[in-house]
């Protein structure tokens, strides 16, 4: 046995020639007072006459599941004899002091520690004496971040950092570090100003908590967390298509991140007085507190979304804001009001003025030019929550990467009471607030300004529950040429009813959307995009195949709420259509993308939606394809077209403001037609709407010719109608049938029509309007007495008859009427329109394009019961023909006076008769405009 001293230390132990090669003793774990732990001994290979390294693991030693590897140490200070006699050596060093920092410390608490030796001569690397008999010193639970920042030789730390679970770490001084880990709870002061710069911040564990400031006490100080790039995390995030990278903020497994700023900025306002291009100055609706220095985004009043601008204070006094530099672009500030004998109409097509600094600021560090659209993204995963309240997001996303947006829930599930509010995200490379199978959170009072991509985007279409209220969106453009993620960022395949991107995409109609206004979209302002259906198994949604059934439909769900939004200065202001239900758009960034298809919106009950306004809109201020939609107490001026609707649509107690006091002479040069509503598809259901300001106005050497009613080209033509219109003043013209394309155009936009119920729009109740047309054309039609161009009234019914084919939509075939009007059609659904209750019959020469074998005879027409004339079928293939329902009658005559669908067949001669037996399934009852329609089903010749 042999007795040595160490240092203060006596030590006795047993030396053995069969012991391993390395051996050691450790003498001492303790704290220091800045917080490290030292851990101090000796090491040595004994059959080398040279120093060792030693490693420090934390709970077991190595090899064991419950070991945690700390640090390595040389162990090469010098040593007394005693120690030098054991290891055999003369001129080595062999003892070690290995300083953990506290910062490291605090991760293994409260464990005991064990070294081994690392042999240099190919032995074992063995644990040495009293591995496991010492612990890591147990921290106070509440601690200061400088506490955790310092090296072992005092610099500061920059690599990983970790807040242990179970630890209560102030924020007291900035950091910058590699990758920030929260297990425990790291929180800021009420005050006092600090940067975090990390590569990654990540909230991990059911215990972990970034902070600051609460709904109660919101922070009062400057906090900016700038989130770096060069560090590429190789951990994949939830399965999702990419990897973490860099750049990424994120709560996981429980955590939660919680940031409330001072609220100082949050709202947005409005001009009290037009700004002039040049001005520097801005007077805005109300007293403010905000400060020199303070970013300001303001949006645009004209058709050009481009027209936004962002803007930096220079002083504050009262209402008045004085800019640091001039504006580029006039943005009104003035109302328009229009009183009527009814009710007073407001115009409100002022600027919303949006201060987009705030005092808890989360950004992308480094120079942005060099980012390559590329910034920070902020992510809540499953299980975990976000509550974000009066925060700044800049220069964040990750332009055409999937799940990279400035802030999102990714796949939460149920996030009640979890929101985001207040806040502003502005400079984003893509999207703003992505909701993404996500339910029942809060959206409120944020403001997007300038973002490629969709801004408020709902991913999947099975987020449900979720309130979208009083945000505002300025400034949304499509990404970069191959930089999309979904076709319909960028999509231009009808640009007049859905563009992209949309600064609202709703992907499910069962959301809460209230008070949003779109201000300055390259595409739509709202794109209500429902599938047909989605797959979803533990919210993670794919594109339903015959693995993967259907289980969510979006185009079949009720519409929740979406009342009082406003778009303005967009190409399309709401539309209901469009949809990625098409074939693989071969994305390389997105494999699942797919091109954008009409849907048709088909919910269980009708939805009512209030107080809509369109402003400015380029194309089109609202356009739905739908079962009945009903909107109430809709506003919309100086838009190219108002109402448009493929099927029915309601519009009630609302106006539409063709030319408003806030349109400037130079905007006619962005759009020069103004048209109230589109006669389209139909039926279109319009009562109590207020027609203002339809009146010509000279532009240069021309006149702007404003029309109520315009017809368009269409596939499908039922009846509109219209009650209690109102004009004010009288127009010149009322309605135009302008869209013809010659002879041929019977069954499309020659068979357009709208009734006048009570005589409002005519002068004469039950009037049907027609285009100029032989075909339409009675002895009983006259001229309108206005301007109105290619326009008839009339007084009969209509309808259609279709020789519809599913896989061919256009055949031409010649047509006739019995009192000789004979013409070619080859326009839209192989149709043509028919006058119902007179004394005309009508011809249709058949032809071998028309392939019986697919071909179904339908009839449709504005009312329920109606009985067609009778059509004859000539130079079918056979001597004998019939329909496969209505009842065979033995003569001609016996059909003309039956009262129900029959046919009566004469050599190659098919003549038919339809009564029309029930409303089309997409007209509900709150619509006055029916469409009656009946089958005859298939022509089967012999």
């Amino acid at each position: 046995m042999k007795t040595f001293q160490l240092g203060l230390t006596v030590a006795t132990m047993t030396v053995s020639t069969a012991v391993a090669d390395v051996t050691g003793h450790i003498d001492t774990v303790k704290e220091r007072p800045d917080g490290a732990v030292v851990v101090r001994g000796w090491a040595c290979d004994t059959s080398q006459d040279q120093s060792i390294s030693v490693h420090l693991y934390a709970g077991a030693a190595a090899g064991s599941a419950n070991a945690r590897f700390i640090q390595s140490s040389p162990a090469r200070r010098s040593s007394e004899a005693a120690v030098k006699s054991i290891c055999g050596t003369k001129n080595s060093g062999h003892r070690f002091e290995s300083v953990i920092p506290k910062a490291l410390a605090l991760r293994y608490t409260g464990s005991p520690v064990f070294v081994h030796g690392i042999s240099v001569s190919g032995g074992r690397n063995s644990t040495i004496g009293n591995s496991g008999r010492f612990s890591i010193p147990t921290f106070p639970v509440d601690q200061r971040l400088s506490q955790l920042m310092l090296n072992a030789d005092g610099s500061s730390v920059t690599g990983d950092l970790l807040i242990p679970s179970g630890y209560r770490v102030q924020i007291d001084r900035d950091i910058n570090v590699r990758n920030l880990t929260v297990q425990g709870r790291l929180f800021c002061p009420a005050n006092g100003t600090f940067t975090l710069k990390a590569s990654s911040l990540h909230v991990h564990g059911s215990e972990a908590l970034l902070q600051c400031g609460t709904a109660m006490t919101p922070f009062q100080g400057q906090l900016k967390i700038a989130i770096k790039g060069g560090t590429f995390l190789k951990e994949n995030c939830d399965g999702v298509l990419v990897p973490c990278s860099d750049r990424n903020i994120m709560a996981m497994n429980g955590g939660t991140i919680r940031l409330v700023g001072n609220r100082i900025n949050a709202k947005w306002l409005k001009l009290a007085k037009t700004a002039a291009a040049g001005t520097s100055d801005l007077y805005v609706s109300e007293n403010v507190g905000w400060k020199a220095g303070d970013r300001l985004a303001v949006a645009p009043t004209a058709y050009r979304y481009l027209e936004a601008e962002d803007v930096v204070i220079k002083s504050v006094q009262g209402t008045r804001i004085t800019l640091t530099a001039p504006l580029k672009f006039r943005h009104n500030g003035q109302n328009n009001s229009y009183k009527t004998p009814t009710r007073t109409w407001t115009v409100d097509e002022r600027a919303e003025v949006a201060n987009l600094t705030r005092n808890i600021q989360i950004t992308s560090d480094g120079n942005i030019s060099a980012m390559n659209y590329k910034g920070a993204h902020l992510m809540i995963m499953p299980s975990a929550f976000g509550y974000i309240d009066g925060v700044e997001f800049s220069y964040m996303g990750r332009m055409g990467e999937m799940a990279r947006y400035p802030f999102h829930w990714h796949r939460v599930g149920d996030a009640s009471g979890q929101y985001i509010k207040n806040s502003s995200i502005h400079h984003s490379f893509q999207r703003c607030i992505t909701v993404h199978a996500t339910n029942n959170t809060v959206v409120e009072n944020n403001v997007c300004y300038d973002h490629y991509g969709h801004g408020f985007f709902l991913e999947d279409g099975n987020e449900v529950g979720n309130t979208f209220s009083k945000n505002l969106g300025i400034l949304s453009r499509r990404p970069l040429t191959d930089r999309h993620i979904l076709q319909s960022d960028i999509d231009v395949s009808s640009p007049g009813r859905f563009p992209g991107p949309a600064t609202f995409w709703v992907s499910n109609p069962n959301n809460i959307f209230k008070d949003n206004v779109a201000a300055g979209s390259q595409g739509t302002g709202y794109w209500m995009s429902f599938a047909r259906g989605v797959s979803c198994v533990n919210f993670r949604c794919v594109f339903p195949d015959s693995q993967n059934p259907a289980n969510v439909f979006p185009r079949q769900e009720n519409t929740r709420q979406f009342d009082n939004n406003t778009a303005r200065s967009t190409t399309v202001g709401f539309s209901w259509d469009g949809v990625a239900d098409g074939k693989i758009a071969n994305n390389p960034r997105n494999p699942h993308d797919r091109l954008i298809v009409t849907v048709h919106y088909a919910p269980k009950t009708t939805p009512t939606i209030r107080n809509l306004k369109a402003f400015k809109s380029v194309e089109a201020a609202m356009y739905t394809r739908a079962q009945t939609m009903n909107f109430v107490g809709a506003i919309l001026a100086d838009n190219r077209s108002n109402i448009w609707a493929a099927y029915n649509i309601v519009v009630r107690d609302s106006a539409v403001i063709a030319i408003s006091g806030n349109h400037q002479p130079d905007e006619f040069k962005d759009n020069s037609m103004f048209t109230g509503a589109r006669i389209y598809d139909g039926p279109m259901d319009l009562s109590g709407i207020d027609f203002i300001n339809f009146t010509d106005v000279p532009y240069g050497s021309t006149v702007i010719k404003p029309s109520p009613f315009r017809s368009v080209g269409a596939s499908e033509r039922f009846a509109n109608v219209s009650q209690k219109l109102r004009f004010f003043p009288e127009p010149a013209r009322k309605i135009v049938f302008d869209a013809v394309s010659g002879p041929t155009s019977l069954g499309g936009t020659e068979s357009a029509s709208i009734r006048d119920l009570d005589g409002s729009l005519t002068g004469t109740a039950q009037t049907i309007l027609v285009p100029t047309h032989d075909f339409n054309n009675t002895a009983g039609c006259s001229a309108p007495k206005d301007q109105s161009v290619r326009a008839m009234l009339c007084k009969y019914q209509v309808g259609s008859v279709y020789l519809f084919n599913p896989t061919k939509a256009t055949t031409a075939f010649a047509a006739g009427r019995s009192d000789g009007v004979v013409l070619t059609t080859n326009n839209f659904m192989n149709k043509m329109n028919m006058i119902y209750g007179g004394n005309y019959e009508y011809k249709i020469q058949y032809n071998e394009n028309l392939d019986l074998e697919k071909i179904t005879v339908v009839f449709k027409t504005a009312y329920q019961g109606a009985l067609s004339p009778v059509v004859a079928i000539h130079d079918l293939p056979g001597t004998y023909c019939k329909t496969s329902q209505g009842r065979a009658v033995a003569s001609l005559t016996e059909l003309r006076k039956a009262q129900d669908s029959a046919y009566f067949s004469s050599r190659n001669i098919l003549y038919i008769k339809n009564k029309a037996t029930g409303n089309a399934p997409y007209v509900s009852g709150v619509s006055v405009a029916q469409i009656g329609q009946g089958s005859m089903g298939k022509i089967l010749c012999q």
